[in-house]
Parts: structure tokens; C-alpha cells; sequence
């Protein structure tokens, strides 16, 4: 078995599209970790606040040259908009760079606990859980000694998380796709499958060594290029603190009321929420992911079973990702959202239900997305078993 699946390696690797698709999802990662550090870089409270005194500058230039009352009163009002805005990103980063920043947070603290006690559970804004959420997260950095991240700055972890939601639904399975497409009807142009068939190996070893390759190269390719992206900003950037709160677990019912024609009409359960640390929530971003690349796998190795040409089981593979993303974006099928393969590959969304406030499903939970991951990914590999083992083979 071991030298079938060596054999497949091989075989896969020696191809000039395995390294033309590493070389474009590097550049892909590479590109985006560019333009997420020039974003950053004006994302800052001090590129922001210079920002805002330009406008402001602008627009004091344009109030002394107009004689048009009623424009100048127009202008003083933008003008003292942004003042306002100055001075709330002023606070933030005083508040943030301050000693006394757990006697902030303990201020804010017991302003969220009068919100929450007066709180009506009507909508998601005001539920009772919605501040909850914040009390027990700024509570979590006073009992651990943890300073809060000021607005704007970098965070390896943030970027990480940006990178799995732009790789995830769509790039993810067209990798993948290009990698698979030809790993079963390949072998019929040119016309290697017949001689494969008459080595002393059964039909179901010759899947599996073929499936093990793909979803193992993926699996490589994929995570070893992603984590590089990750220390590589993190070193240039600086990494997090591994113990940085992250709120997760929030489970939602339906409100009485529903406020308007797009509210989902849910609301956060009180106490439902908790907090983990951001090394654990990056582990269980990886391990979500290679449940979501080995259903993608079976997905198309199922497609390059079932067709014999190459060209059209990449085109098939590549057409049904665009085709489901398109289907999950429509609100009219949010309630089938959790069956289509590509929802699980927004995973932290998934992985701290805001998801469900996005589709209104109640019960897109982790737990669910790992069952129907595992499950889909049998059913789509038991097809393709039986398929490759009823076919016949005539070249």
C-alpha cells in the first residue's frame, strides 16, 4: 500500500502544475500579507488622526474663502464632526497607553453592568449577552494581567484570521480542484489506467493510495504556506500575546420581535459566551481546516472519478466552488447555508457563531460543521469507491 501511495507522490509532484498552483498560492499569501501591513499602516489612531486633520484643515480653508453663510454653517458642522472623531481616537490611545488602564477598563466595566441590567433582550444590540460579552472579555485582561491591543494596531493573530476568511471559500478549493482534478482521470489520457489495474492491487488500494496523495499534498501545501505568511509577519510585525482573549461559543434564540425585513430576529443567550486564548482558537483554526480540505478532497477526487476527461473534471470542480459561494450568498437560501461545502471554509466565523448572525441558523455551531464535514466527505468518497470499482475500463 505504502508503495502505491509513494508511487501517487511521486506521480503528483513531478507534474508542472503542482508547482505552477504553489507558486500562485504563495503569491496570493504574499500579496495579501502586503497590502494587510500598508492597510495597517493607516489604520493606526496616530495615521488616522492626521488623516482627519487634513479633511479638517481642507475644509477650514474652504470655510474662510466662502462668503455663503449658509455653507460655512455647513462646514463648521463637518469641521467640529471631525473634531469629535480626534477626540475620541485621542482617548482610545491614551486609554490603551495609560498605567491606569485596568482602572479604565473597570470604569467601562460597571457602565456595560447598568447597560446590561437595563438591558430588554428585543434585539441582538440590546440583549443582555451582547454586554455580557464585553464585560466578561475586558474582564478577562484585568484578572490576566493583559493589556489591551490599542485600535488599529497590528495583530499577527487578526491577520491570520483575515487570511483563512480570503483563502477559505473560494482559493482553498480552486487549489485544490487544480491539484485533484486529474488524479483519477488523468490516468486515462494517456492511457496508464489499464496498466495500473493489472498490477497485483485491488481497486480500493489504488483510490485510496490516489485520495492519501492529494489530500496529504494538500494538506502541506496549503498549512506550510499559510504558517509561513503567519511567522512572517509576526516577526516583522511582533506576535500577540498567547494568551489574548478571544470570545467564543455564543448561542442564539429567536426575539419575540423581529425589528425589521433583514434582521434575523435573534439574540444572544445570556451566559452562553466565554473566552479562550488566542493559541487555542489558532489551533482549532488549523485543525478546522483539514476537515474542510479533506472535504473539498473527496469532493473532487469524486468529480475525477465519475469523469474521464481532465479538462472537464477541473472545469466541473472549479465551476461548482463558484457556483455554491454565489448560492450561499443569496439571502433568500440562508436556511440551506449550512449544506453548502464552501460555508465551512470561513472557519473562524464559524468557530465564534457569527455566523449564525450573518445567516440566522441557530445551529451552525463548530460541533455541527465538524459532522457534516466528516459526513459529506464519506458520502462523496464512498460514491467515488464505488464508481471507480463498477467502472469499466476501456482505453
Amino acid at each position: 500500500m505504502h508503495k502505491l501511495i509513494k508511487n501517487e507522490f511521486i506521480k503528483l509532484h513531478y507534474r508542472k502544475k503542482f508547482v505552477i498552483t504553489i507558486i500562485i498560492f504563495a503569491l496570493i499569501c504574499g500579496l495579501f500579507s502586503f497590502a494587510y501591513s500598508k492597510v495597517q499602516k493607516y489604520s493606526t489612531p496616530d495615521a488616522q488622526i492626521s488623516i482627519l486633520n487634513k479633511s479638517k484643515t481642507q475644509l477650514q480653508n474652504e470655510k474662510d474663502s466662502t462668503s455663503d453663510s449658509t455653507k460655512k454653517e455647513q462646514l463648521e458642522q463637518s469641521i467640529s464632526g471631525i473634531d469629535s472623531q480626534i477626540d475620541q481616537l485621542k482617548t482610545s490611545k491614551a486609554s490603551t497607553s495609560s498605567k491606569n488602564w485596568k482602572a479604565s477598563l473597570k470604569n467601562q466595566i460597571d457602565s456595560l453592568k447598568d447597560q446590561k441590567n437595563s438591558a430588554t433582550d428585543i434585539s441582538s444590540d440590546n440583549a443582555k449577552e451582547t454586554y455580557n460579552k464585553q464585560i466578561i472579555f475586558y474582564q478577562y485582561f484585568i484578572d490576566h494581567n493583559i493589556k489591551p491591543q490599542a485600535n488599529g494596531s497590528f495583530s499577527a493573530f487578526n491577520f491570520l484570521d483575515s487570511l483563512f476568511k480570503l483563502l477559505g471559500s473560494l482559493f482553498i478549493p480552486i487549489i485544490i480542484a487544480i491539484l485533484s482534478a486529474d488524479i483519477v482521470s488523468g490516468e486515462y489520457t494517456p492511457p496508464t489506467m489499464k496498466m495500473l489495474l493489472t498490477r497485483p492491487a485491488s481497486r480500493s488500494k489504488i483510490l485510496i493510495s490516489k485520495f492519501v496523495a492529494i489530500l496529504a499534498s494538500s494538506i502541506i501545501i496549503i498549512t506550510v504556506i499559510e504558517l509561513v505568511s503567519y511567522l512572517i509577519m509576526g516577526i516583522i510585525y511582533g506576535f500577540d500575546n498567547p494568551m489574548y482573549p478571544v470570545l467564543v461559543g455564543t448561542k442564539y434564540t429567536s426575539s419575540a420581535i423581529k425589528l425589521s425585513q433583514d434582521s434575523t430576529g435573534l439574540i444572544p443567550v445570556l451566559g452562553s459566551s466565554y473566552i479562550i486564548a488566542t493559541w487555542k482558537f489558532i489551533i482549532q483554526m488549523f485543525l478546522f481546516q483539514l476537515l474542510y480540505i479533506l472535504a473539498c478532497c473527496s469532493l473532487f477526487i469524486l468529480f475525477s472519478t465519475i469523469l474521464r476527461s481532465s479538462t472537464l473534471s477541473m472545469t466541473l470542480s472549479i465551476l461548482a466552488t463558484i457556483v455554491v459561494n454565489i448560492l450561499s450568498s443569496i439571502s433568500y437560501l440562508a436556511k440551506a447555508t449550512p449544506f453548502f461545502f464552501s460555508t465551512y471554509g470561513s472557519i473562524s466565523s464559524i468557530l465564534d457563531s457569527s455566523i449564525i448572525q450573518s445567516t440566522g441558523v441557530t445551529y451552525i455551531t463548530p460541533l455541527f460543521g465538524c459532522i457534516f464535514l466528516i459526513v459529506f466527505s464519506a458520502i462523496c468518497y464512498s460514491i467515488s469507491a464505488y464508481v471507480f470499482h463498477k467502472k469499466d475500463i476501456n482505453i
